[in-house]
């Protein structure tokens, strides 16, 4: 529901000529270097899943007690069609909306008012509190992609890196629930 929220509120907006997708962070300039900025860190994150849990595979701990039942855990998959819309929906869509609100909207305004770092911790708590779970995880990707935007002056680096998370956090969920066990310990 939060997507759907940010999503008209930033229509209005756009609509109302409040803010431009240049204000936003849409930078043409740079915008390959920037994405790479972000999209590399992202997708090192998700392509570490799969590693997790061939290790947890090959180590032997998928034998043990804390990782039995496990697969118990997996989502029943649905259709190739149904999974696809909603891997481009979580991986895709929520991503760009959630940068836009947060890191294009939301955060150059608190820099207008504050201090940079001010405003890129309170954006990142803020971006985990308004997900109704509060983890670590959501507040380090709400901190890494506000910073990248500090950093780079553009949208293009958070909002790659946050689809690059957003592709980890989908391929747990659906192919690969027990690297969740494992998570739990580090984050």
């Amino acid at each position: 529901m939060g997507p759907v929220y940010f999503g008209l509120v930033l229509t209005v907006a756009w609509a109302r000529k409040k803010a431009t997708l240049a204000q936003l962070g849409f930078a043409r300039e740079k915008w390959v270097r920037h994405g790479l900025v972000g999209g590399l860190p992202g997708l090192l994150l998700a392509g570490t899943v799969p590693l997790l849990d061939a290790f947890i595979e090959n180590s032997g701990l998928n034998q043990t007690e804390l990782f039995a039942g496990a697969e118990n855990r997996a989502i029943a998959l649905p259709s190739v069609a149904t999974l696809a819309l909603i891997g481009v929906g979580q991986v895709l869509f929520t991503p760009l909306i959630e940068q836009v609100y947060f890191t294009g909207f939301l955060l150059p305004a608190l820099f207008r008012v504050g201090k940079p770092m001010t405003a890129i911790y309170f954006t990142a708590a803020l971006f985990a509190l308004v997900h109704f779970d509060i983890r670590l995880s959501l507040f380090l990707t709400g901190l890494v992609c506000s910073g990248l935007f500090y950093w780079t002056g553009t949208l293009w680096a958070s909002l790659f890196f946050h689809m690059g998370c957003a592709l980890g956090g989908w391929l747990v969920t659906y192919f690969y629930p027990r690297v969740v066990t494992f998570l739990a310990f580090l984050l």
